[in-house]
């Protein structure tokens, strides 16, 4: 199906959040190398990327693209914008849907006709969220004791990895596992 192709086509300072880190603002293009150059990049600028936010995940079926923009931060830092998720049709060139704000900066995963993501930092809550795929739409919200670093699915339960344990939950089972 091919790789993907990642541009940043702009970068400028974003100023300082509120613990005065310097941030940028970029924009930046995806392509599916399968599809050049028959098809367009899709494009994403403010205010789908929001200031701080960098790439920090990417998950690919088919021409289907999902992917995290995140900030390492608290959200009060950022005026709450941003950690999010971004679905991108490659053969299409478009974006799809943009989750929520504060919806995802950790990992992310498709399984059957869901996404599943998670959001959380150090003193503020964690949880994980589970998205229509297609559509964007929440199904799902999971309270989690720490921050994700890894999901696997065994046997129709959600194994999510924290830095100091693995909590284990029951998730919607999908039409069409894949």
């Amino acid at each position: 199906m091919g790789e993907l192709r990642i541009s940043i086509l702009t970068s400028r300072p974003a100023g300082k959040s509120g613990h005065q880190w310097d941030g940028g603002h970029c924009s930046f293009s995806v392509q599916s190398t399968a599809y050049e150059p028959k098809v367009h990049a899709v494009v994403m600028a403010a205010p789908t990327v929001p200031p701080f936010n960098d790439l920090t995940a990417i998950a690919k079926q088919g021409s289907a693209a999902w992917l995290n923009l995140s900030f390492s931060g608290y959200a009060r830092e950022f005026n709450r914008k941003g950690c999010r998720v971004v679905a991108v049709d490659l053969c299409g060139g478009e974006i799809r849907w943009t989750s929520p704000h504060l919806s995802s900066n950790g990992p992310i995963m498709p399984y059957g006709e869901y996404l599943i993501t998670a959001y959380g930092f150090t003193a503020e809550p964690d949880f994980l969220f589970v998205f229509d795929k297609r559509t964007g739409r929440q199904v799902q919200r999971l309270a989690i004791p720490k921050a994700a670093d890894e999901f696997v699915v065994v046997e129709n339960r959600l194994m999510v990895r924290t830095y100091d344990s693995v909590e284990e939950f029951a998730i919607l089972q999908p039409q069409t596992a894949q």
